[in-house]
């Protein structure tokens, strides 16, 4: 495998968002995403780097992994957290690698940036994902995530 990390362009929004719909299908069956509005969402990244960025694994010309990130300012260490989101690889070439390379370079740019720290979240059910991130170095936290819904938008399930 000849992969190369680089920054997500435009042209790659259709490959994002059908990885983004079949990550959905696999860690939230019940959740249903709109294709056209998952495709918004990534192409809304991708124009506005204010909400963050892509970066993606190629091999061949062709896009075989993707990971989010997104900042969230932490007042208690003055410096960003950088949140990894929308992890996905091609089930294919997984445990080959791509998710290391993808997280290696977010650390090189993160230690640039200095950023105080990388975090994400997956779903506890999610088991081989977890030894993926163990793997890499990252620990499982103490904190729980809790989650509402603005009234004013539908749920999705």
């Amino acid at each position: 495998m000849s992969m190369k990390i680089r920054p997500a362009r435009l042209a790659d929004a259709p490959s994002i968002a059908g990885f983004n719909l079949a990550h959905a299908k696999e860690v939230e069956p019940d959740v249903i995403l709109k294709k056209r509005d998952t495709l918004k969402g990534v192409r809304a990244v991708l124009k506005n780097p204010n909400l963050g960025f892509y970066l993606v694994a190629e091999d061949q010309g062709c896009v075989i992994g993707v990971l989010l990130i997104t900042k969230e300012w932490s007042d208690w260490r003055n410096r960003f957290y950088w949140w990894l989101g929308s992890v996905y690889v091609v089930p294919g070439l997984r445990r080959q690698g791509v998710f290391k390379a993808l997280y290696d370079r977010v650390k090189q740019l993160a230690q640039k940036a200095k950023v105080h720290s990388l975090k994400l979240y997956t779903a506890k059910t999610n088991r081989r994902a977890h030894r993926t991130y163990n793997s890499v170095g990252m620990k499982e936290q103490v904190v729980k995530v809790f989650h509402s819904l603005n009234p004013a938008q539908r749920d999705d399930r």
